[in-house]
């Protein structure tokens, strides 16, 4: 048992909070001494309290924590109710942007005509290589046209490009020759990296330039220039991972023999849409790594996590290489998918519900 000052240190909550959440019925203790009002809260309790403080520090309203605690067990609720709140604080965000814009345009839109072009020289090939490491993950439904195109991030020399479909999410670096001009952050159609292929392919440099709302891809005498699309990207990197706990480098032929014979069905991706082929990736006590028809037993697995086969056999294409380390912490955990030697891209797939 534990008390409530031991709870708060174990669980991130204060005391205050704790007595809060017991007054308001979300977090009862398991026994309070009638003489001396001790509280005294069980081991699972413990798992309640840190579930109720990460959702607190994700902003998540009260009534919907209640909602999901109530039947913790509910997956198809606990589904619902996270997907809920990450659409609200993408929403949140986007509104945010745009009234943070217009202070800006009201603040003197001189000074913002008056910045200057960002350009950056980099190597064609690693920007091919980039850009095939994230293009696959790209979304293409018209009704979130600002998932439709590939964010690109220049800072400190350094060029990132990133692309979602919220059901996955691939992220790759490629480093710049020069880089002249203020930070930029923009989303470029990817028309404009398609007609550029041949351009990237016959030259050994290429010089990127970003002019408020146009870019500009250039080599020798030739360019191709497109505007940006004007939609806010979602924060992306509230779903970058932290490290997982579980890291297991695998050759990538056997793992992609091993998601072909054992796809299955599953009934969606991130709880939104119907997955065609399942496959489940786990680990046993001894820390094998195997994969699994969705129905099997896996007694013996140590944790195990479901993904779409067709996914994650794009994201091995993209990344390219014969070994790939993969990292896994359980069934609602994302799975990520990284380079072994080097931190220069990553995929993120979200786990399938079976």
């Amino acid at each position: 048992m534990y008390s409530i000052g031991e709870l708060a240190r174990a669980s991130g909550l204060t005391a205050s909070a704790l007595r809060f959440y017991d007054k308001s019925g979300l977090l009862v203790p398991a026994e309070t001494n009638r003489s001396t009002g001790y509280r005294w809260y069980s081991e699972e309790q413990l798992i309640a309290a840190r579930l109720l403080a990460s959702l607190r520090r994700a902003n998540m309203p009260l009534a919907e924590i209640r909602r999901l605690m109530r039947r913790p067990t509910d997956k198809e609720q606990a589904w619902q109710v996270l997907d809920r709140h990450v659409r609200r604080l993408e929403e949140g965000l986007t509104g945010a942007r745009r009234e943070l814009a217009q202070v800006w345009n009201l603040l003197g839109t001189q000074e913002m005509q008056a910045q200057p072009a960002t350009r950056w020289t980099m190597s064609s090939a690693e920007l091919r290589a980039a850009l095939r490491s994230v293009s696959f993950a790209v979304g293409t439904d018209p009704t979130m046209p600002a998932l439709c195109g590939v964010l690109v991030e220049v800072q400190d020399g350094s060029i990132r490009l990133v692309a979602s479909d919220r059901h996955r999410l691939a992220v790759a670096h490629a480093p710049a020759h020069s880089n002249t001009g203020p930070p930029v952050t923009a989303l470029v159609p990817t028309a404009l990296f398609h007609e550029a292929d041949d351009l990237l392919a016959s030259n050994r440099t290429v010089t990127m330039v970003v002019d408020r709302n146009r870019v500009t891809v250039q080599a020798r005498e030739r360019q191709i220039s497109m505007s940006c699309l004007e939609h806010d990207f979602p924060n992306y990197r509230q779903a970058l991972p932290v490290v997982n706990s579980h890291r297991v480098v695998v050759d990538v032929e056997p793992l992609r023999a091993g998601l072909v014979a054992a796809a299955g069905r599953g009934t969606g991706v991130g709880g939104v849409r119907p997955a065609p082929c399942v496959s489940v990736l786990a680990l046993d006590r001894a820390g094998m790594f195997k994969v699994a028809k969705p129905d099997a037993a896996l007694a013996d697995a140590r944790l195990k996590v479901a993904v779409n086969s067709v996914f994650l056999m794009q994201a091995l294409d993209a990344l390219g290489r014969d070994q790939l380390v993969l990292e896994l912490d359980g069934p609602v955990t994302p799975l990520t998918i990284r380079l072994p030697d080097t931190n220069s891209a990553l995929s993120v797939l979200m786990p399938v519900r079976l």
